[in-house]
């Protein structure tokens, strides 16, 4: 488990503090190097491709990310998951900056077995957000809820979050998701997503080929990372947007 993804005290931290030499604070991605940190340093191996970083006026930092293969990975400390049966809260800001919609991975975790099924966040082609499985073979024949709403504005900053409880049975299990604070309608979806790299969080996207298609690339600033191994109540989605908000001005 991400230790510090469950620990108050690394939220708080996380929020105040400006990073330094880091390309992502969480994951902490040292610039230059391959070496993933946690909140309280604990490394993992990872990989950094083209993200930057980008101060807002605010004084609040985010990644941008602006074509094929701008991503940040790193390795999962979950263990080999499978979201039929397990738990998983994914949490970010997002701003969409292209002038045209178009499909691309956000965040997402993936499992070490190609059997097992791994969540992501992705936005699509008509600029609505999606929860999706991934499946590291790319044939996915399990579907989740998608997330439905009207069309993302360009320039607007979203903070999302989305919290899954596996039951054992597809298309059955209870998806919880908030944007900008707003709790948010749900359909079955056969949208499937195909992974390359086994047992790792990856933010932004990378361009992928293989039994499951293309995976396009996304454009725009995603910050505030966190992942966690367990639900997310209502009540605590709600409190932390009351904080988030506030930083990218929602």
């Amino acid at each position: 488990m991400l230790k510090t993804a469950v620990r108050d005290s690394g939220w708080k931290n996380f929020v105040r503090r400006v990073p330094k030499d880091s390309v992502l604070y969480y994951p902490g991605l040292k610039g230059g190097t391959t070496t993933v940190e946690d909140y309280s340093g604990n490394a993992y191996a990872g990989t950094i491709s083209g993200a930057t970083w980008e101060r807002q006026a605010n004084e609040f930092w985010v990644n941008g990310f602006d074509g094929i293969d701008d991503f940040i990975q790193a390795t999962s400390d979950f263990g080999d998951i499978n979201f039929l049966t397990q738990a998983i809260t994914l949490e970010c800001v997002w701003r969409w900056d292209t002038g045209t919609p178009a499909s691309g991975g956000i965040l997402g975790i993936s499992p070490a077995t190609a059997t097992n099924l791994g969540i992501q966040l992705v936005s699509n082609e008509v600029g609505r957000l999606w929860l999706v499985w991934v499946r590291r073979d790319g044939d996915v024949t399990s579907r989740v809820p998608l997330l439905l709403d009207d069309t993302l504005s360009l320039n607007q900053w979203y903070h999302i979050i989305a919290s899954y409880s596996g039951n054992g049975t597809p298309n059955s299990s209870s998806v919880d998701i908030l944007l900008n604070g707003t709790a948010r309608t749900f359909a079955e979806s056969g949208q499937r997503h195909f992974w390359d790299v086994n047992n790792v969080v990856r933010i932004g996207s990378q361009a992928l080929t293989g039994a499951g298609g293309v995976q396009e690339p996304i454009d725009g600033l995603i910050g505030l990372v966190n992942i966690r191994d367990q639900t997310t109540s209502l009540e605590e989605m709600q409190d932390r947007f009351q904080h988030i908000g506030k930083l990218i001005g929602v």
